[in-house]
């Protein structure tokens, strides 16, 4: 399978059942169509019809090794400076494309298991095994187009404790059996951005991590397919439950009402060498070249921050 499509992606999503819980409601498929979900599955829709593009399909595809079909540039393993240029202007455009506003397109994680393949050497110095795990999954994951989640951090019950000496260790995900077909995995992690609608979840060893005898049952890197048996998925809060179409930024309204204006306002953007900042008494002030849009964030006061319904909003510089 080349490079797919916004229809192979959504006709996958149609198939597939994963187990999802958003606003009280249990799903066990139907992703692509909930109100919670359905726009942003457009918009990762709409880059995987990039790829076909006649302006953007030389840039965002290149000649799969083993297939000979074009496939996405971001499992491109870069050797020269001609391929590295490649990849950056492959993440240009479809940056560009959602005006920066998709922090985990499906590049994102296929840099991350080029790269991990191409230590695959690593991976075998602790068993060959592993070496040869890493090097065919991303050799699937490039020749599907598979739109890949992840997780790292346990659930942060007491921020005193490691991860995994949350709740006496009975929270985080952990080995709690081998068998022949492996291991089996118990607990919950966080933070799987995009996993309602991903095709495969990786669960990455924690960051909290020492090396003793007592994280062992922590100390694990796997792929499961989302909709797995057993996995389940408990979705934040949504940000247009209900919108028909994608809504415009936050700012717009907030703008209307003078929040700008407040003295809690604090505004910041950023962008390759240019930032800018809203100053206490509200104005700003931008260098050269900044991005239109800044990332806002609403205090109270200057010790604690005010915690709306969402907790960034957006306005003008």
């Amino acid at each position: 399978m080349a490079a797919r499509t916004g229809k192979d992606f959504l006709d996958r999503l149609t198939r597939s059942r994963p187990t999802v819980h958003v606003q009280g409601e249990t799903l066990a498929g139907g992703v692509r169509d909930h109100p919670a979900f359905r726009n942003v599955v457009r918009s990762y829709a709409e880059l995987y019809d990039l790829q076909h593009s006649d302006a953007h399909k030389k840039v965002l595809t290149y000649t799969s090794p083993t297939s000979g079909e074009p496939v996405a540039t971001s499992f491109l393993t870069p050797t020269t400076p001609v391929e590295l240029r490649k990849r950056r202007e492959a993440f240009a455009i479809r940056a560009e494309h959602s005006n920066g506003m998709l922090g985990r397109t499906g590049d994102y994680l296929n840099s991350a298991l080029m790269a991990m393949a191409a230590a695959a050497d690593w991976f075998a110095e602790a068993d060959p095994a592993f070496g040869e795990n890493v090097r065919r999954y991303d050799e699937q994951a490039r020749e599907q187009d598979l739109l890949l989640s992840h997780t790292l951090i346990p659930p942060q019950v007491n921020r005193a404790q490691p991860g995994p000496r949350q709740a006496g260790g009975s929270v985080a995900a952990r080995i709690v059996r081998e068998d022949g077909n492996g291991v089996v995995i118990r607990g919950a992690r966080m933070l799987a951005t995009i996993a309602p609608f991903a095709d495969d979840l990786l669960v990455l060893p924690s960051t909290v991590l020492r090396g003793t005898p007592q994280d062992t049952p922590y100390a694990f890197a796997f792929a499961v397919p989302m909709d797995t048996k057993g996995l389940r998925c408990v979705a934040r809060e949504p940000l247009d439950l209900g919108a028909a179409a994608p809504r415009p930024p936050a700012g717009l309204a907030l703008r209307r009402a003078g929040l700008r204006r407040r003295p809690s306002t604090t505004c910041a953007c950023r962008t390759s060498g240019a930032s800018c900042w809203g100053t206490s008494s509200g104005a700003t002030n931008c260098s050269p070249g900044h991005r239109p849009w800044c990332t806002c964030r609403i205090r109270s006061s200057p010790a604690r921050w005010r915690r709306p319904s969402t907790s960034w909003a957006w306005s003008r510089c």
